[in-house]
């Protein structure tokens, strides 16, 4: 990209390692700190991380966002209680399905436990 663009002003990544892969080129193209954007996307803490590229100046800035571990850890809380209620899954039952779609859903066709395995995939 910088031998195809040597003047190129930013680079905008969509995480943190990226960032820090895209200052790498950087330098090797003989650039110095600041004279590429780079803006990261994560805003890790640690010593590899965004936050501290952006303290000590390698990188213009990097993005927060959340994460959703919240209602990750929620879906899966509901998943576990929710087999743990309807019992362990067997792939011998002769009610098992491959393919869980809405009709089976709505016809109440598969488990508690099922429903949440269709909702993930």
């Amino acid at each position: 990209m910088l031998q195809a663009h040597p003047n190129i002003q930013a680079v905008y990544a969509s995480n943190d390692m990226m960032a820090a892969g895209a200052r790498l080129a950087a330098k090797g193209a003989g650039k110095k700190d600041g004279d590429i954007k780079i803006l990261g996307t994560d805003g890790l803490p640690g010593p590899a991380g965004g936050i501290r590229a952006v303290a000590e100046g390698e990188w213009a800035a990097t993005f927060t966002y959340p994460t959703g571990a919240p209602e990750a850890i929620n879906m899966a809380k509901s998943i576990l209680l929710d087999c743990a209620e309807s019992g362990p899954h067997d792939r011998h039952r002769g009610d098992h399905r491959d393919h869980v779609g809405q009709r089976e859903v709505d016809d109440g066709a598969v488990s508690g436990c099922e429903r949440q395995r269709a909702r993930l995939g």
